[in-house]
């Protein structure tokens, strides 16, 4: 169970995404900048990692928003042992920023996730940038939210300022030049009260030895190293990444340029039973008002008003879909498990509900788990193989053919509610399998038996060993206890 209390959202023009303002958001292009670190051992660019798989049909679903125009990724080029990986997704506006964030977004990866940064700045990168091999390079220049007037006004003219000098770097796609495209913006605030960042997006050639000492030269050449120290002497904190070569993926095309033949979601490996998870679906955007409004599943609450008719319209209520938004992806919060693996799950249970979920639980060599922090890459990349549990009751005949029959046609439409979780099981699984009990109803003298106790009037109370005579005795409320 993931949980947890998000206080602060990602925001544009110090609106968040989910706010009852979103529809005020501007309509001016937006670049998302992500930045993720993932847990030791995950390498989400060797194809034969499930981390990996995940990864590519996250970029296809993202690619399926209106809005999305184009993206690039690539990690972070770093000794680090664990894999950083930087993301520029561009929207047409804050309407596809908006949907984005609300929308899966790239949690079916977080469970291989360790820490994440998810922000974004008003701007649009030129679309001939597509069609360049190239690395990027991100600087962040920080400023103090406790800056006077005099400093505030030196630092609205810091784009200026920055322009400026990396305009004495020559810049072209035709030239021996290194440097194919700069651009820079303020990065949008979560919190009035943080710290300013300015954020440098520099494009580079891709990375040779060769390109790497004329990129130097071309620097002392200029005396880049003099302006840049006068450009950063009123920040607090500079930081800069690299990246290595910059996979890309754009409307038109909706596949990355690298990985074109992206692996099967294990499929020689996949065998079940189940019929929801027999058929594979296609990552899409395909959220609606007509299935998804006021953060409820309108189809299944159309199922449970069906159920509740009279005569009713069918046996019982269909599943209920639902993800995790990528607007809870932020620096502030990341969702983390607080409980045992295996638990009992309270939940509500209507009448006329199909399913009761009664528990669930991750099994190693037939035993559960003792595991409060599980993650993806605990298990999938690193020990192994476990088993996962999970059991559920059904009490009217014919509820949970008609329940699955409803799940299984949804998925294939819906990948936002459901479809995903089909994907990402059978992504991530060898086996499923269904095993269905079905219980005999109660003999006679069982039922009998059940209702003698419960009209059996209650057992007196058991005396206790102070109901003595000499202790009744009483005096203004106190007891009064008699010399022996």
């Amino acid at each position: 169970m993931l949980t947890g209390h998000v206080d602060s959202r990602p925001c544009l023009s110090n609106i968040a995404h989910n706010s009852k303002e979103a529809d005020q958001l501007p309509a001016v292009p937006v670049l998302s900048i992500i930045h993720f670190t993932f847990h030791a051992g995950v390498n989400i660019s060797e194809p034969s990692q499930l981390a990996s798989i995940l990864w590519q049909k996250s970029l296809k679903f993202v690619s399926t928003i209106p809005g999305f125009q184009q993206l690039y990724w690539a990690p972070v080029d770093t000794a680090s042992q664990d894999q950083q990986v930087i993301i520029l997704i561009q929207w047409d506006s804050g309407h596809g920023w908006k949907l984005f964030q609300s929308s899966l977004g790239f949690t079916m990866i977080l469970g291989y996730i360790q820490s994440i940064s998810n922000l974004c700045i008003q701007l649009t990168l030129p679309a001939n940038l597509f069609n360049f091999d190239s690395v990027l390079e991100i600087v962040s220049f920080q400023f103090s939210d406790t800056l006077s007037t005099a400093q505030i006004d030196q630092t609205s003219d810091f784009r200026s300022k920055w322009e400026s000098t990396i305009s004495l770097y020559p810049s072209s796609v035709t030239t021996e030049s290194e440097l194919i495209h700069y651009c820079g913006e303020w990065l949008e605030l979560d919190y009035p009260s943080e710290d300013r960042f300015f954020v440098g997006l520099l494009f580079w050639k891709s990375n040779t030895e060769v390109g790497n000492q004329r990129r130097l030269r071309e620097a002392n050449f200029h005396n880049l190293g003099h302006h840049i120290a006068d450009l950063v002497k009123d920040t607090t904190g500079v930081v800069s990444a690299c990246t290595n070569h910059l996979n890309k993926v754009s409307f038109e095309s909706a596949t990355p340029r690298q990985f074109d033949a992206s692996p099967t979601p294990i499929a020689m490996q996949f065998e079940t039973n189940h019929p929801v998870f027999r058929t594979p679906v296609k990552p899409e955007y395909n959220v609606n008002e007509f299935t998804f409004s006021e953060n409820k599943d309108q189809l299944h609450l159309e199922s449970m008003r069906q159920a509740r008719r009279t005569p009713p319209q069918r046996i019982a209520g269909g599943p209920a879909g639902g993800w995790c938004p990528m607007g809870t992806l932020s620096q502030h919060h990341l969702p983390q498990r607080t409980t045992h693996q295996q638990q009992q799950i309270q939940s509500i249970h209507s009448p006329w509900s199909a399913i009761k979920a009664l528990g669930q639980g991750l099994l190693s060599q037939g035993r559960p788990i003792d595991n409060h922090n599980h993650s993806l890459s605990d298990q999938s990349e690193q020990t192994g193989t476990v088993q996962f549990v999970s059991v559920f009751g059904c009490e009217k005949e014919g509820a949970r053919e008609e329940w699955y029959s409803d799940f299984a046609q949804r998925a294939q439409t819906q990948y936002d509610l459901l479809g995903h979780i089909v994907d990402w099981l059978r992504t991530l699984s060898k086996h499923i399998t269904m095993q269905c009990l079905r219980l005999e109803n109660d003999d006679p003298w069982m039922t009998a038996d059940k209702q003698a106790k419960r009209e059996r009037p209650p057992s007196p109370v058991p005396p206790s060993i102070f109901d003595i005579p000499w202790a009744n005795n009483s005096k203004d409320g106190f007891w009064q206890v008699k010399s022996l």
